[in-house]
């Protein structure tokens, strides 16, 4: 990679378990990987150039009725559309096609029957096309067709983070909740009765709602789960939550002794003064899986690091991102969804494309957008589509 700054900052001790859903793990390795930050300027030719087959940037239109606030999700239909939930903003989800034209709004934030009070996660039924919306704020989800109109709802009794239907039940995630449940992971069927529990929740630790997304659908109908503050990846599958993968972050990892603790505030003060890594976002497809985590740093020069595994080789190759509140790299904190077709998606505000110097642009398949964009345009999806 050009211009390597400062050559490698952080040693992280990884340790992985490969595994499948339904199958016994693979013997566990453990490698020492050495992560580099790199000149924000100079791109990511590296990674470029051992994934990347080409990345194309697509606006997503903006309207008076389409304006996106700040720290948006995407997720992908199965004709190529993408739906942005305004996670800080309207709370509505905005579906554009696959060119980024804007097509509709989906839900609403309210107290009425068709409405709910946040976007905590959403997902879309591969069979119906529905969109569902949970909001833990009011125990509900929400469902609507495509076109925003509503299909129904149905409130919990339990108090949630984040839910996941499958078929007549529910998966709802109640992570540490400090003595309000047992477990972290239920699920429920139609009438709320407790048919499994999965991960004693038997620590007093900052209760936190988790970051979107928590449960992760992967090929062959399975569901995965990632913990902001936990080191594994859980295949829910046969009443059990089987880790996948561990990681281990050396001495960025979370300490037994957090976990450990009996007062919560302790808990609290006992991480705040240390630098660690959480695993911020999980994703897998057939070919690939993509990790990204948050460097906490008690001088709030906070990190990324990414993680990518190329199945075929199995092997991983790892990258950091340094300062991030100041890194102007379109890259840095800004990857969304791996997709079925090897396109990885990242969510970028038009400034960062706008200062980037017209000589780094050529790495774009139409670099002619970012001369319509104003400070004023919604956010640009990033589609990088992988080897």
């Amino acid at each position: 990679m050009n211009r390597l700054v400062q050559s490698l900052v952080i040693t992280l001790g990884v340790c992985f378990v490969f595994g499948s859903c339904g199958n016994d793990p693979k013997t566990t390795r453990t490698e020492q990987i050495r992560v580099g930050t790199y000149d924000p300027r100079s791109g990511d030719g590296i990674f470029r150039s051992s994934f990347i087959h080409e990345i194309e940037l697509i606006p997503l239109e903006t309207t008076d009725s389409s304006l996106i606030g700040t720290s948006p999700e995407c997720i992908v239909d199965r004709d190529g559309g993408y739906y942005i939930a305004d996670m800080n903003g309207s709370q509505k989800i905005l579906r554009y096609d696959s060119t980024g034209r804007f097509l509709n709004t989906i839900g609403s934030r309210g107290r009425g029957p068709q409405e709910y009070l946040g976007i905590s996660n959403y997902l879309i039924d591969t069979l119906t096309g529905h969109v569902s919306v949970f909001s833990n704020l009011d125990k509900k989800v929400c469902v609507y067709d495509k076109d925003g109109t509503f299909v129904s709802s149905r409130t919990f009794s339990i108090p949630f983070s984040q839910g996941w239907p499958v078929g007549e039940c529910y998966w709802l995630y109640e992570g540490y909740m400090n003595g309000h449940s047992e477990y972290r992971v239920l699920k429920i069927d139609a009438q709320e009765k407790i048919m499994e529990t999965l991960l004693p929740a038997d620590v007093q630790i900052m209760p936190m709602a988790e970051s979107f997304p928590v449960f992760i659908p992967v090929s062959g109908g399975k569901l995965l789960l990632r913990e902001t503050f936990g080191n594994q990846i859980y295949c829910l599958e046969d009443g059990n939550a089987v880790p996948i993968f561990e990681f281990d972050f050396g001495t960025y990892s979370i300490p037994d002794e957090y976990y450990e603790m009996d007062d919560v505030k302790e808990s609290v003060n006992y991480i705040m003064q240390r630098d660690f890594v959480c695993i911020d976002r999980f994703m897998e497809n057939k070919k690939y899986v993509f990790v990204q985590a948050l460097l906490k740093k008690t001088d709030d020069k906070n990190g990324l690091v990414y993680g990518i595994l190329d199945k075929r080789s199995e092997q991983w190759q790892w990258y950091t991102f340094a300062d991030i509140m100041n890194n102007r790299h379109p890259g840095a904190g800004t990857v969304k969804i791996l997709t079925p077709e090897n396109e990885l998606l990242c969510l970028v505000d038009p400034t960062r494309l706008m200062d980037m110097p017209s000589e780094e642009r050529s790495v774009f398949k139409n670099p002619v957008v970012i001369g319509n964009l104003t400070e004023e345009s919604n956010p640009v999806l990033i589609k990088c589509q992988l080897k």
